[in-house]
């Protein structure tokens, strides 16, 4: 099963990104560049799979790391429905 994030808010805002274990998400280096987020770290955080076989996004030790219902966290599992932010980028898993 194939995944994309969506943004939804943002700089970001219907424009779609792939997801695949093994990719980096940040503003200066990764798979999924936010070049336009001032507020998204170099290096924010790594798409990794897990032995369930579902994709988490774990941060890369960022200050900020993500937001999802109102809470920071440094992980979050991949699967259609959830939404988060990173920086002023707010995205869904589609």
């Amino acid at each position: 099963m194939v995944f994309m994030l969506k943004g939804v808010q943002g700089p970001y805002q219907n424009r779609y990104f792939r997801l695949k274990a093994g990719m980096v998400l940040g503003r200066k280096q990764g798979d999924i560049l936010l070049e336009e987020d001032p507020t998204v770290s170099s290096l924010h955080g790594y798409v990794i799979s897990r032995q369930s076989g579902l994709l988490s996004l774990e941060d890369a030790g960022s200050q900020n790391q993500f937001l999802t219902q109102g809470e920071k966290v440094s992980k979050l599992d991949l699967k259609p429905g959830v939404i988060f932010q990173v920086g002023q980028s707010v995205f869904e898993v589609v």
